[in-house]
């Protein structure tokens, strides 16, 4: 009882700022974003679904370059179909939670020159049980953060972000727990 308590006063404190109720109370006071991203690249982690997928619509909208990253093809090729199979969202299927395939994206990046504007390490995953990448890596770990770390940390040393590059790490309020 005494546990349960403490877990609704721990994630209580959170919930103006972090649910609907916070968006709604911030939101009054935000002016809207009419900026047009065109020339820039982006690359954005867990763009198969939610906030990935969210994020990818809404640069390819303002005329950015999209680089859509997430472990399923075939949601990487509903996103494309979203966008209208626009050739500057390009969907790459990399398992995000493999440090090898990471490495691999990095070296394909840079053998093709591609220059980041902006790097979003969206992905991430909650599990409820404990599990290991083939890597030998806990799951959880591998993707939510080893795995941003490996990508912006090789793209940095292969000199793949442009002059004045931004890096966004998100982080769900489940990473609290």
């Amino acid at each position: 009882m005494l546990r349960s308590l403490l877990s609704v006063f721990f994630y209580a404190r959170f919930y103006r700022r972090f649910s609907a109720v916070g968006l709604r109370e911030r939101s009054r006071a935000w002016k809207p974003y009419d900026e047009g991203l065109g020339g820039q690249r982006w690359l954005v982690t867990g763009a198969s679904g939610g906030i990935g997928a969210a994020v990818a619509h809404g640069a390819h909208a303002r005329g950015a370059e999209v680089l859509a990253v997430a472990r399923s093809a075939a949601k990487l090729g509903e996103l494309q179909r979203t966008c209208a199979g626009d050739a500057r969202l390009r969907p790459l299927a990399v398992d995000l939670a493999s440090i090898r395939a990471i490495r691999g994206l990095v070296r394909g990046l840079a053998e093709r020159g591609e220059k980041i504007d902006v790097l979003l390490n969206n992905v991430g995953v909650l599990l409820n049980t404990h599990s290991l990448t083939a890597e030998g890596f806990e799951t959880s770990f591998a993707t939510n953060l080893l795995g941003h770390y490996v990508l912006t940390e090789g793209l940095r040393a292969a000199g793949l972000f442009s002059p004045g590059a931004l890096v966004i790490n998100m982080s769900s309020g489940g990473m609290y727990g």
